[in-house]
């Protein structure tokens, strides 16, 4: 199942965050504008500080992992390797799942 992502709050749902897959990342990606597609990035930013705080560790590592791929496969940003590494980083740290770290291995072979 697909999540539909909206930027139109500050923090995304904790249902939402839990379900959002690089697919729904990608297809936000193709179809927005160029406003909503930074926006994205810091409603990422937030509800990885959002969840982490209020301790859903899970969660946070989650939406951490999402970041960065998103940083680094969709926005290429300058300084983008640094920052999905640093994403991954935390996202291992509270959750070492195979998949944060294939990417995280992918994103320093690159």
């Amino acid at each position: 199942m697909s999540t539909a992502i909206h930027c139109d709050e500050a923090i995304f749902k904790m249902k939402e965050a839990a379900e959002m897959k690089i697919t729904d990342l990608d297809a936000f990606y193709d179809s927005a504008k160029v406003e909503d597609r930074m926006n994205l990035y810091f409603e990422l930013e937030a509800s990885f500080l959002r969840y982490l705080a209020d301790g859903y560790c899970d969660l946070a590592a989650h939406v951490a992992y999402l970041a960065a791929y998103y940083i680094e496969k969709k926005l290429h940003a300058v300084s983008g390797k640094e920052m999905a590494s640093y994403y991954l980083n935390r996202a291992i740290q509270l959750c070492p799942a195979n998949e944060y770290l294939q990417l995280l291995a992918e994103i320093k072979d690159v």
